[in-house]
C-alpha cells in the first residue's frame, strides 16, 4: 500500500528489475533480479543485486556485485565490492557456521570497503571494525545505535 511519508520507487532510465519487491522510498539505477529491496535503499548505475535481501537504509553503490546476500539496515556497500558465491579471492576469515547455502551476512551500521571481496557463507559484524579496518567501518550515520555483534 502507498505510504503517504515516503515517495514511491524510483526506477532510473537504465535500471534493470526482474522478479523483485520493492518498497517505497527505494531508488534504483542499476540491476536488482530476484531480490527484496527495503525503503530508502539506493542501487546504484552498475550495480549487481542477485537473490538478496537489503534492509532499509542500506546503500549499494556503483560496481558492486552481491548475491545472495542479506544486507543490513544502513549498511554502505562500497563501489567494486564483490560478495558472490562465485567470490574464491574472499578472506576466510569471515566464514561462518551459521551462514550456509553460500549466503553473505552483513550487519546493520557498517561500511563495506571499497573493492572488498567476499566469499558465500560469511558474515561481516561490528567485530570486523578492529580486526579488519581494510573491509569494514561503523557508517557514522549509524554510530551511538547498539549494534549486536554477529
Amino acid at each position: 500500500s502507498k505510504n503517504p511519508q515516503r515517495p514511491s520507487h524510483y526506477l532510473g532510465p537504465r535500471a534493470v528489475v526482474s522478479n523483485a519487491a520493492l518498497t517505497d522510498g527505494a531508488e534504483i539505477l542499476g540491476e536488482v533480479r530476484n531480490s527484496i529491496v527495503g525503503y530508502n535503499v539506493t542501487v546504484a548505475e552498475g550495480a549487481v543485486v542477485r537473490d538478496s535481501l537489503l534492509m532499509p537504509g542500506s546503500k549499494i553503490e556503483e560496481g558492486a556485485e552481491l548475491t545472495r546476500c542479506i544486507v543490513g539496515m544502513n549498511t554502505i556497500i562500497e563501489p567494486g565490492v564483490r560478495a558472490t558465491p562465485e567470490t574464491k579471492d574472499g578472506s576466510e576469515d569471515f566464514l561462518s557456521p551459521l551462514c550456509q547455502d553460500d549466503i553473505t551476512v552483513f550487519a546493520p551500521g557498517l561500511i563495506i570497503r571499497r573493492g572488498a571481496a567476499i566469499a558465500g557463507n560469511s558474515m561481516i559484524g561490528p567485530d570486523h571494525i578492529r580486526s579488519h579496518p581494510h573491509i569494514a567501518s561503523q557508517n557514522p550515520d549509524y554510530a551511538g545505535r547498539e549494534v549486536e555483534p554477529c
